[in-house]
């Protein structure tokens, strides 16, 4: 091939680690369209106490340390609902953990939602959460694209630390990053943001920007469109 491209800055060193020539690959992500489908609705009224998960029901999701952290969470702020928005092979698993947790009734799991229907959760939640882990078979995320979703429609974001989020978040900066595989972590950072609205709007508007800045379909576009002329050059 006479170029490369890869989502995030973690997989091109996994690509140039492959012995592929570092010259040749390009890190552009995939896309949003943060204009037109994930972006701030005014009309949808913003909850307090809803957190939201958004991604396949696999190991390296971390959902498992998500239902984990609830306990503490529900101590500080008892109302809280956590929306589970997707299936995959570890449903059954993560159904029977909310019932020994006894969250049973604080858990809802939506199963899969069609791509239009996300903004709405988006606009609608207090927190996404994404704890994401390196699963036993080493497979981890690439990228993340339901964080930039989830920015784009202002939503207020806490990721587990993996390599590829570091493209997509800042600590403290955007939204918060916490110890991945750690329940506790998560717990005390979303009690932290629970209780701390303005912290929680500070991070949702620089998260809005930063996503349009860089990952917008026509920005992505843009990135294509000067390898194509490089090479055509």
């Amino acid at each position: 091939s006479a170029a490369l491209t890869v989502v995030s800055k973690a997989m091109k060193k996994t690509v140039v680690d492959m012995s592929v020539d570092p010259a040749k690959v390009e890190v552009i992500p995939m896309g949003v369209d943060l204009q037109g489908l994930f972006t701030p609705d005014p009309s949808v009224p913003r909850k307090t106490d809803e957190l939201l998960f958004v991604g396949r029901l696999v190991e390296k999701k971390g959902v498992d340390f998500l239902l984990e952290a609830m306990p503490a969470v529900l101590k500080k702020h008892p109302t809280v609902r956590l929306i589970l928005a997707g299936s995959g092979p570890m449903e059954q698993e993560l159904r029977q953990q909310a019932e020994q947790l006894h969250l049973s009734e604080k858990v809802d799991f939506l199963g899969m939602v069609a791509q239009t229907q996300l903004p709405t959760l988006y606009q609608r939640a207090t927190l996404a959460i994404f704890p994401f882990v390196v699963a036993k078979s080493g497979d981890q995320e690439g990228f993340g694209l339901v964080q930039v979703e989830a920015m784009g429609c202002e939503c207020p974001v806490i990721a587990g630390d993996l390599p590829a989020i570091h493209d997509i978040i800042t600590h403290e900066e955007n939204s918060l990053i916490v110890e991945s595989g750690s329940a506790q972590a998560l717990a005390d950072a979303i009690i932290k943001l629970l209780g701390d609205p303005d912290l929680r709007d500070r991070l949702a508007g620089e998260g809005r920007k930063r996503v349009v800045q860089k990952f917008d379909w026509d920005v992505i576009a843009g990135k294509y469109s000067q390898i194509y002329q490089g090479l055509m050059n």
